[in-house]
């Protein structure tokens, strides 16, 4: 094996060992179909492939790298919990930020993983329809 063969093995199996360390994170589903003025609730599971480095946080972010603020009154959930993060997104409607893609990040000392995109989609009417009799 040669000298720059053996560097470039070094190189892979160090690259391979901080990528095995690194929390895998995934949305459960590619999209929401949430009724209008309901709750959307988007749940990620982190994996680690060891129990060394854990998981040391999570964050929720909106198209454009938007980080979100839990502690909103528009959005609850869980940074907290390091194995099944929930976004909630209270009253969905039809407004640009709500109808959008979201993502969950995980983080630890090795490293961060960046999930997939989910699409959250509203569907109903923003019109309240009422039957009456005339009387």
């Amino acid at each position: 094996m040669t000298l720059r063969n053996e560097i470039s093995f070094i190189h892979t199996f160090i690259f391979l060992i901080l990528i095995a360390g690194v929390p895998k994170v995934t949305i459960q589903s590619d999209y929401y179909n949430v009724p209008f003025l309901s709750n959307a609730v988007i749940v990620a599971t982190v994996q680690n492939n060891s129990d060394f480095p854990p998981t040391t946080s999570v964050k929720w972010q909106r198209y454009y790298n938007i980080d979100i603020n839990i502690t909103e009154d528009r959005y609850l959930g869980s940074t907290e919990d390091l194995f099944s993060p929930t976004l909630v997104i209270n009253r969905v409607d039809f407004d640009s930020t709500d109808v959008s893609h979201y993502r969950c990040i995980a983080s630890n000392d090795v490293g961060s993983w960046t999930s997939g995109y989910t699409t959250v989609y509203v569907y109903g009417s923003m019109y309240l329809e009422s039957v009456g009799s005339n009387c």
